[in-house]
């Protein structure tokens, strides 16, 4: 298992493991900044970015594993990626030409792409995650200006290219009362013949829960917004 996050950067919180409770330690520390100023808070998500960031992590550790500077990336089917997202990022004609690349990238890998798409279709205005902080100490009037009217919402249709190109499926959670459980274990289940290669079999249990966790906690911030 390996975690990224990701908004209009990309960045690796636990490397690809076996280490369920690393993995577990990491998730648990995923929050809202303390404070909303400089880079600290994104606004945007650059989803090419996000997916240049993983297949290219993921063949430095790989080279780095195989002990060979020649090594070259192949194809596999023991690695599936998990996208939780409320699929509401803008993407003009260069992002959507990186993220093509991207998804050819991880077609050549074999990296099947199963995206959660969550949050509500009625949406709510962004500036809401300014409640939480303090006017003039955690963030300035002139973000308060910039955010002022935009609303985001989940978009279905924001992953519909990853549908097309990389056939892993997506999942709408709208609600609380939706589970994502069974596409979760379904998406693991559909990689696990050879996961093996991976994960050794005394820890080869119910994986799929551990990414039950963070849908929890996704679905939890979500709520908070939504």
């Amino acid at each position: 298992m390996a975690l990224f996050v990701f908004g209009t950067t990309a960045l690796r919180q636990v490397h690809l493991s076996s280490n369920a409770e690393r993995f577990v330690e990491q998730l648990g520390q995923i929050a809202p900044p303390e404070q909303l100023s400089g880079d600290a808070f994104p606004w945007d998500s650059d989803i090419a970015a996000a997916f240049e960031h993983v297949y290219q992590s993921l063949d430095n550790q790989d080279r780095f594993d195989s002990g060979d500077e020649d090594w070259q990336p192949a194809q596999r089917s023991d690695r599936v990626v998990l996208l939780f997202t409320d699929g509401d990022f803008a993407s003009d004609n260069e992002q959507i030409s990186r993220l093509d690349q991207a998804l050819s990238e991880f077609g050549r890998r074999g990296l099947a792409v199963y995206p959660v798409v969550i949050g509500t279709r009625t949406g709510v205005d962004v500036d809401i995650v300014l409640q939480d902080y303090v006017r003039g100490l955690d963030f300035d009037e002139t973000l308060e200006a910039d955010l002022e009217g935009i609303r985001t919402r989940v978009n279905p249709e924001g992953v519909a290219m990853f549908d097309q190109r990389s056939g892993g499926g997506s999942f709408v959670l709208e609600n609380v009362g939706l589970s994502a459980a069974p596409f979760l274990r379904n998406a693991i289940d559909a990689h696990r013949a050879i996961t093996f290669q991976l994960i050794p079999s005394e820890d080869q249990q119910e994986i799929w829960q551990w990414f039950v966790i963070l849908a929890i906690l996704v679905v939890v911030v979500a709520m908070l917004f939504y």
